[in-house]
């Protein structure tokens, strides 16, 4: 699994895959920015959850084909299942496998197998990029280097905080 944490703007993952068919962990993006809709408005998503099938929620997303959706929820009733937050620069949102996207009213968040640590470090004041660092020293399936990324409502431009 892996860890991704949101607060203050800042979404923050670790990098660790791991293979389970041939137990090679190897770096790995989970955060993207996409474009969405004809004024190609900028969202952050993060992913927890089997590759193949957050790449396919991405392509759902940016274009919300219902084909693609469809073919999601086969891919993902195979064990292959995700879960995905999203960030448009004044909500956050969490998806699952089934397309269903809510508003998260909570302050900061966090997915995944080390979300449970990562939100009691951000309950004890620390940012998203120390409590995927927590989240690293507590749940063996999260590692790797901390990635993070701000949504820069100014010029719809990913930045580094």
């Amino acid at each position: 699994m892996t860890t991704v944490a949101f607060k203050d703007g800042v979404m923050a993952s670790d990098s660790r895959s791991v293979s389970e068919a041939i137990g090679i962990c190897a770096p790995c993006k989970k955060i993207y920015t996409v474009l969405v809709g004809k004024k190609k408005k900028p969202y952050l998503v993060g992913f927890a959850g089997h590759n193949s099938s957050c790449m396919m929620f991405l392509e759902w997303f940016k274009s919300r084909d219902e084909a693609l959706r469809t073919r999601i929820l086969t891919h993902c009733g195979n064990d292959k299942g995700f879960h995905a937050m999203i960030w448009d620069g004044k909500k956050l949102y969490d998806a699952d496998e089934l397309c269903v996207v809510e508003v998260v009213d909570d302050e900061y968040y966090a997915i995944g197998s080390g979300a449970a640590h990562a939100i009691t470090a951000m309950d004890c004041g620390k940012s998203a990029v120390e409590a995927v660092r927590f989240a690293i020293k507590r749940d063996i399936n999260t590692g790797g280097r901390v990635v993070a990324v701000r949504l820069n409502d100014d010029d719809d431009k990913t930045k580094l905080p």
